[in-house]
This record gives C-alpha cells, structure tokens and sequence, in this order.
C-alpha cells in the first residue's frame, strides 16, 4: 500500500487514500482534520500595499525627459 492522495471528506475534514501498487485496489483512511498548512513563501511579485508603486525605468521621469531631448536635437 502506498499514499495516493488526500479526498475532502466535508465540513473541513480530509482522508488520505491508499492504493495498492500490485493491484491497484484503494483503501481511503478515517477521515481527520485537515492540517492548517502555513504558507512556504510570499511571492516576489507580492508586496507592501503602501510601499507605492513599482520603480519603472521606462516611465522614470528623468528618463523621459533625456530621452526627449536626445531626440529633439537629432530631429
């Protein structure tokens, strides 16, 4: 016997279910509590609502302004 994977089993409960690798018969265990998992990592993409916006070099203002100059004085 070896674990398959978890089956809900209603109101917050999860059973782990078993399957035979020579057969393939499966037995699901008592349903118990399922686990509160904590959470591994916070994405990097995620961040601090009152960090303000994301640096953008594209719309950086000092940018732009040399960008449109370099392109006033070859134009």
């Amino acid at each position: 016997m070896r674990f398959s994977h978890r089956e809900y089993a209603g109101k917050g409960m999860s059973a782990a279910v078993l399957r035979c690798l020579s057969c393939g018969d499966v037995i699901r265990d008592a349903a118990r509590e399922a686990a509160q998992v904590t959470q591994r990592h916070t994405s990097k993409r995620h961040r601090d609502l009152d960090a303000g916006p994301l640096a953008n070099p594209v719309l950086d203002p000092d940018i732009a302004a040399r960008l449109l100059e370099s392109t006033r004085d070859s134009g």
